[in-house]
């Protein structure tokens, strides 16, 4: 049996409410990918109200092989609700000591 190493590419777009996301001061994307098997990852920090809305992930695999002969779109949409805890209290005794509590 003989192997052929064929080059695949992998590209992706990570769309959000306000459009398409890119690595920012808020945003981290990032790729790993194993034999055949893809991942890309967004992270949002700090979250915002701001955020909420719905996300999809646009990936396309694809060579220029004459052995392999494809191309293939996939996306998914992803929820996201962003909602606002409530501020922390900080309750302080008489002899200076805090307990944060809710």
């Amino acid at each position: 049996p003989s192997v052929v190493d064929t080059p695949v590419m992998f590209r992706y777009l990570w769309i959000g409410p306000q459009g398409p996301i890119f690595n920012g001061s808020r945003t981290t994307i990032t790729t790993a990918q194993s034999i055949m098997v893809y991942n890309t990852t967004l992270l949002i920090n700090p979250l915002n109200a701001s955020d909420t809305g719905i996300y999809r992930c646009v990936g396309n695999i694809s060579s220029n092989s004459s052995y392999i002969v494809a191309s293939n779109n996939t996306s998914g949409n992803i929820s996201l609700s962003v909602l606002a805890l409530p501020p922390p209290v900080v309750t302080t005794s008489s002899n200076g000591s805090s307990i944060a509590g809710s």
